[in-house]
C-alpha cells in the first residue's frame, strides 16, 4: 500500500515540475521573443533613424561612464548646435572640445580641437565646424586655474 502511495506521489510530483518547467520554458521563449521585437522596432533613445547621417558626442563623466548622444547630421549642424541639442552646455561651464572626423581611405580620424568660450557660453566662431555624418565629438570639463578665471579666460 505504501508502495501505491509513493508512485502516487512521485507520478504526481513529475506531473507538476513537467508543468512548471514547461511554463518556465514557454514564458523565457515568450520574454526572450518579445524583447527581440522591442529591439527591431528600434527602441534605443537617442538613436535617430538613419545611420547612414549620425554623429555622436561624447559627454564626459569624472564619476564613471561617460554619457552618449546621437544627432542627425542634417547639414545645419555646427559644433555649437550638437553642445546645444545634446545638453553638454548646461552640463559643463567650461570645456574641452575635441572633434574626432574619419578621413576616407587614411584609417586615422582628423582631430579638430575647438575653443569654447565659457563667458559667452559658445565655441569660438573660428572653430565651429559644420558636423558632419560620423563626427564624433569629445567633451570634457576643462579645468580652469584661478588666474585664468581673473582674466575672463
Amino acid at each position: 500500500m505504501q508502495t501505491t502511495s509513493s508512485r502516487q506521489n512521485l507520478n504526481s510530483f513529475l506531473s507538476s515540475s513537467r508543468s512548471f518547467f514547461g511554463f518556465v520554458s514557454v514564458f523565457s521563449v515568450t520574454l526572450l521573443a518579445g524583447c527581440a521585437t522591442f529591439q527591431s522596432l528600434g527602441a534605443r533613445p537617442n538613436t535617430p533613424a538613419d545611420s547612414s547621417k549620425i554623429y555622436t558626442v561624447e559627454m564626459g563623466n569624472m564619476m564613471g561612464k561617460p554619457s552618449v548622444y546621437q544627432g542627425v547630421a542634417d547639414g545645419s549642424k555646427t559644433v555649437q548646435s550638437a553642445l546645444e541639442e545634446s545638453g553638454a552646455i548646461r552640463k559643463f561651464r567650461n570645456m574641452d572640445i575635441v572633434v574626432m572626423r574619419p578621413v576616407e581611405g587614411s584609417g586615422q580620424p582628423l582631430k579638430m580641437v575647438c575653443k569654447y568660450m565659457p563667458a559667452k557660453r559658445m565655441v569660438s566662431p573660428e572653430q565651429d565646424y559644420a558636423i558632419l555624418p560620423g563626427d564624433y565629438v569629445i567633451v570634457e570639463a576643462a579645468s580652469v586655474s584661478i588666474t585664468d578665471r581673473l582674466m575672463g579666460k
